[in-house]
């Protein structure tokens, strides 16, 4: 062991050492490959399965190649993983706990009207924020809007207990001294602007550009997120559907915008007592626990703790959920499309 604490390879013999995994870091096993979620730091790293079964002590009878014992090393000196024998970590690490939130709604998301911004809908607006304590704000804004419109609703809705307001613009140009003004916004944490240039990504501040195909095509990796409330709420529910609303520009209550049952108008027959209703009804959280390790294809693949995928799903004969469409990345192959 060298002065900075770093594990050499000529200090022990690996093959008789004992691997166990730091407290924050989890190995999930896809079909032909590991994945491991460094939740604490928010790193990833790609593993074989010959290494993972090794350091899980599936497989101790593997021998190992100068390249398995350079991975090995890599994942110690990263502080992945420990040697039981010559090291106990320090008790200060994060500590996994079992999802549970107490808000019955996390995220809402809003298809912009600037109708929306009258007096009368946007206290309805207003009142199922603050009575059902939605913190997450989603509002998809098309071409046709006024500025000043948005800008009301906006300021308005920031008097609430919303903390993360995020803009989606799909559509049309923006202004970008229109954009710089609504970043200027606390409560605004991010904007995305989707647009049709070859570029995926470019940010500036809270701002990103989006390129049209990316943001549309589904899953990507570069929507993953290892993230440790995302992890813990992947082992019980289902990360895109579960404890969400949708409102679309004509009032209709939805749980999001793939699901096409509208269970109410929000600005025709409105109580917040019936959406209180509404969303503890088995209808509305229907797909709310279709978690990945209850789909067909996703319970094999290595992401399926950090992937927030919108697609419908449906329920096999044999018991499992599955997809009409097929995802873009395929685990029994580890490859993506394009």
């Amino acid at each position: 062991m060298n002065q900075l604490g770093f594990i050499k390879l000529s200090d022990f013999k690996m093959e008789n050492s004992i691997y166990k995994l730091y407290n924050s870091c989890k190995l999930i096993k896809g079909d032909g490959i590991y994945f491991l979620y460094d939740l604490q730091r928010i790193k990833g790293y790609y593993i074989s399965l010959k290494i993972g079964n090794y350091i899980t002590n599936i497989d101790k009878n593997i021998k190992l190649n100068k390249a398995d014992k350079r991975k090995i090393k890599e994942l110690l000196d990263n502080e992945v993983i420990y040697n039981v024998q010559r090291f106990m970590p320090d008790t200060k690490i994060l500590n996994i706990e079992p999802f549970y939130s107490s808000d019955l709604i996390s995220n809402l998301i809003l298809e912009y009207t600037d109708e929306f911004s009258s007096i009368e809908k946007s206290e309805i607006l207003l009142e199922i924020i603050e009575k059902i304590r939605i913190k997450n704000i989603q509002i998809q804004i098309n071409s046709a809007y006024r500025e000043e419109s948005l800008i009301d609703l906006i300021t308005f809705l920031s008097t609430s207990v919303i903390n993360h307001l995020e803009l989606i613009f799909e559509k049309g140009k923006c202004n970008a001294a229109f954009l710089k003004k609504l970043s200027l916004n606390e409560r605004i944490q991010l904007i995305i602007v989707i647009k049709k240039e070859n570029q995926s990504i470019l940010s500036n501040g809270k701002i990103m550009y989006v390129n049209e195909k990316l943001y549309l095509q589904g899953v990507h990796p570069i929507k993953f997120s290892i993230d440790k409330k995302l992890f813990d709420e992947a082992q019980v529910a289902n990360t895109y559907f579960n404890r969400k609303i949708y409102i679309n520009s004509n009032g209709n209550f939805y749980n999001a915008p793939e699901y096409k049952k509208s269970f109410i108008n929000i600005f025709n027959n409105f109580s917040i007592l019936k959406i209180k209703a509404i969303i503890k009804s088995k209808a509305f959280q229907k797909y709310w626990y279709v978690k990945k390790d209850i789909c067909s294809v996703c319970k094999d693949c290595e992401f399926r703790y950090m992937c927030v995928d919108n697609r419908l799903p449906y329920k096999n004969k044999n018991g499992l959920w599955g997809f009409k469409i097929d995802c873009n990345y395929n685990p029994y192959t580890n490859t993506w499309k394009g």
